[in-house]
């Protein structure tokens, strides 16, 4: 299965308000929780499911309100920053590092492609120009990776420039300027694509999808780089070459292990979503975990560390077509309530990204609900059940966001139509 991505159309009408700011302060404050809408929710199997009751007193709506990003009284994001005007430019992975936002994507010519790092002071201005990373006509236009391990920044990409698909890693110093050289992190026939990175004060790690033996067998492998960039040990293969293809994995650090999340069909037809840990050095921790057992297709999860464990969401055709679910593990990857249902819509919610505000969490995803494929959010509650209604974001065509918690607010990223070409755009929202 090839990764996914869209075609855009678009037009929507306006008819509800959220009160999403209040929402934030609800779920930053530990105040506010809301009661999940479980009718259609995953008590149908999902492993591990502990059947916790719900609680709290704001009412869930799957009701999106298909409001402009501009010109109206109550505007998620009035203004977006445009960080490449006049480039085709997508993919965009933000990070916060308690001081400004770093900011990786892809710009597309029509003979080549370049990595690209932007960096954005606190109060959204961007700093300097962009800056190339990688460019040529080797460079894939697939998503990059991004990361902020305290004092530097990690970016990995898919590069073929010695033949096949693999994967590269640079650093990038606070203020942006190049630490050393590229470093080649794979060395194998096949294609090594899709890199999740991580970043802490002892360096980097990377999980990624590997076809190395050249059959389509892809499977999901992982490696640590030290603080100066420098790989240590070979390639750890994270799951089985089995004949059942792994894909888009996505890996997160706790302070003291890894979790991985990926989806794969080793179980059935249908692909689901499925974890492991692995230790500091790289040792894997237990077994693969199989987080959902559903019919249809679950897919690109996104992991988070949060304490306790960890807040992973993904997109799932259980219900007929791709909605967006979310729910919280613990540290063994246990779940500790059984995940909720984020939307219910005639179209495909796809791609979530999720952020960890404190005490509660926001998801942002797109889907065509409102006409074409455009960026929504919701704010969630401490145990990932949703808060009001579905706010869009966007309104002209837009995907896969990349959403980030900067202590006070929220922050987006994601590839938007407005200005004609595909553009990578930034904003603080709510604000």
């Amino acid at each position: 299965m090839p990764p996914r991505f869209h075609a855009f159309g678009h037009h929507c009408t306006a008819h509800l308000r959220l009160e999403v700011a209040a929402l934030l302060v609800a779920t930053s404050t530990g105040v506010g929780c809301g009661t999940p809408d479980r009718a259609n929710d995953a008590p149908r199997g999902d492993s591990n499911d502990a059947g916790a009751e719900d609680s709290g007193t704001m009412e869930t709506s799957f009701e999106i309100d298909c409001m402009p990003d501009a010109g109206a009284a109550f505007a998620p994001c009035g203004s977006p920053i445009r960080l490449a005007p006049g480039v085709d430019t997508a993919f965009p992975h933000l990070v916060w590092t308690g001081a400004q936002y770093g900011l990786a994507f892809t710009a597309n010519f029509p003979a080549s492609h370049e990595v690209r790092f932007a960096r954005l002071d606190a109060s959204g201005s961007v700093i300097g120009a962009n800056a190339v990373v990688a460019g040529g006509a080797d460079v894939s236009a697939t998503p990059v990776a991004l990361g902020w391990s305290g004092d530097q920044y990690g970016i990995a990409w898919v590069d073929s420039r010695d033949g096949n698909p693999e994967i590269y890693f640079a650093r990038r110093d606070a203020n942006g300027g190049a630490l050393g050289s590229d470093v080649r992190v794979t060395s194998a026939i096949g294609s090594s694509i899709l890199p999740s990175l991580v970043a802490h004060a002892a360096g980097f790690a990377l999980a990624w999808q590997d076809d190395r033996t050249g059959t389509g067998d892809n499977e999901i492998y992982f490696a640590r780089l030290d603080e100066n960039g420098v790989k240590i040990g070979d390639d750890t293969l994270v799951t089985s070459l089995d004949g059942a293809i792994s894909q888009e994995p996505s890996i997160a650090w706790t302070g003291a292990e890894y979790g991985i999340a990926w989806y794969d069909k080793r179980d059935g037809n249908d692909y689901e979503i499925y974890f492991t840990r692995m230790d500091s050095s790289g040792a894997e921790l237990g077994d693969d975990l199989r987080l959902t057992d559903s019919v249809g297709i679950s897919s690109s999860p996104h992991l988070i560390s949060v304490p306790g464990g960890y807040t992973l969401c993904w997109d799932d055709k259980r219900d007929g077509n791709m909605e967006i679910y979310c729910g919280k593990l613990d540290a063994k990857g246990i779940w500790t309530d059984a995940p909720h249902r984020i939307t219910q819509t005639l179209g495909s919610s796809l791609f979530p990204s999720v952020a960890f505000t404190g005490a509660g969490f926001a998801v942002a995803w797109d889907d065509p609900t409102c006409g074409m494929y455009d960026v929504y959010f919701s704010a969630l509650d401490s145990r990932t059940a949703k808060l009001g209604s579905t706010l869009a974001i966007t309104k002209q065509g837009a995907a896969h966001p990349s959403l980030v918690w900067d202590g006070s607010g929220l922050a987006a990223a994601w590839h938007d139509f407005r200005h004609g070409d595909e553009e990578v755009l930034f904003c603080r929202l709510f604000r």
